[in-house]
């Protein structure tokens, strides 16, 4: 048996730590409130991202601790079209850019 290569033991760990969180994020919506938690997640990535920066791995990693928030949240969303805009920006993919021919 061939022995893993590095970067699939790291891609495996990190999507093994996505995971994780994405579990304790769901268990502590589900016992508080969803939309609460999500909204809170959404502000503290703004925030890291104004104190440190950008960093592809925290936001891939927040990304879904993000979607499971937002999935909890859905119910409640019924009649709430603030809080349906905010979930449809995490659950929806980014709108594309439209490429100009010269």
């Amino acid at each position: 048996m061939q022995e893993p290569k590095p970067r699939n033991e790291l891609e495996t760990a990190m999507e093994a730590f996505e995971q994780c969180i994405a579990v304790v994020v769901a268990a502590f919506a589900e016992q508080t409130n969803a939309a609460r938690t999500l909204r809170n997640l959404l502000e503290g990535r703004k925030a890291m991202e104004a104190q440190f920066g950008s960093n592809p791995l925290r936001d891939r990693l927040l990304n879904r601790a993000e979607v499971m928030s937002a999935l909890l949240a859905q119910p409640k969303a019924v009649n709430d079209e603030a809080l349906q805009s905010v979930i449809d920006r995490v659950l929806l993919p980014p709108p594309l850019k439209r490429v100009r021919e010269h």
